[in-house]
């Protein structure tokens, strides 16, 4: 599938520029769950942290960085950030965060992802659901270029959308929104043949049960009630601490994280051979 990059830049631009009372939500794209999309976040850049590693003199490169959500809570785990986005609208989102909370040691950076050619090497790189916004002649590219730039030894976490394996076709999308549900097993593939080695993945949330059952069940006219929003908080909350245990269980963790959900999110974590 080919992607219209002008559209999805147009996509984006409007989400930077929004009046978003949630400044997390505006990459996660969770407006009517804001409560899921911090949920996510959360267990993301825990899983993420758990991954990468980093030193304080290693340097980290964010592709797709957006408005800085990941960047800014990984920044103070290495001793340097790239951050590459597109969108001069999320990189101002993202260069004010900073500023605000006092981060000085990342170089941000407006340039499409298939236009960046890396001018040094990076002991990890982070692809924060990048590559379902890539045409498909698009990915193989990149991801060999970022294969050449990366340090032998080193890492790379791409977090992405994917399509149920039950699923044949993925759900509509609206006019103004293109993106391309890839399998797991096209995405393992990908990272393959691009010569990343020790290639594992597995699945974050997708629909967590407080926040499907708070979606499915409540009327419209409770949902936006103060007080049903902060107990589906909470319940997430509690299942965030249960996170671990309910991993080692296959069954609860498809039942309580919405793997039958017909997107799902995967992270992919592979290394460059030394």
């Amino acid at each position: 599938m080919k992607i219209d990059y002008g559209k999805t830049l147009r996509f984006w631009e409007q989400r930077g520029q929004g009046a978003a009372a949630d400044r997390l939500n505006v990459t996660m794209l969770r407006d009517k769950l804001p409560e899921l999309a911090h949920f996510i976040h959360r267990i993301e850049l825990r899983r993420l942290r758990r991954c990468l590693k980093l030193g304080s003199g290693e340097v980290l490169l964010d592709l797709g960085c957006g408005n800085g959500r990941l960047t800014l809570e990984l920044a103070g785990r290495c001793g340097h950030v790239v951050a590459v986005d597109f969108s001069p609208a999320l990189l101002e989102q993202a260069r004010d965060a900073a500023a605000r909370r006092r981060i000085e040691n990342v170089t941000w950076l407006n340039c499409s992802a298939a236009e960046y050619r890396p001018d040094r090497r990076f002991d990890a790189i982070v692809l924060g659901g990048l590559l379902p916004y890539m045409s498909d002649e698009d990915v193989p590219t990149l991801l060999a270029r970022l294969h050449d730039c990366l340090a032998p030894g080193g890492v790379l976490v791409s977090r992405d959308s994917v399509l149920s394996d039950r699923e044949t076709q993925p759900p509509p999308m609206p006019a103004d929104y293109e993106v391309v549900y890839r399998r797991a097993s096209e995405y393992r593939r990908l990272f393959e043949q691009a010569g990343f080695t020790s290639c594992s993945s597995g699945l974050l949330y997708a629909f967590p049960a407080p926040a499907y059952l708070y979606d499915r069940l409540l009327p419209d006219r409770v949902k936006a009630a103060a007080i049903p929003r902060r107990i589906l908080a909470a319940l997430l909350r509690i299942q965030e601490l249960l996170d671990p245990i309910q991993r080692r269980l296959p069954r609860l963790d498809r039942m309580l994280a919405g793997r039958r959900a017909k997107i799902i999110q995967q992270l992919t974590v592979c290394r460059r051979s030394r």
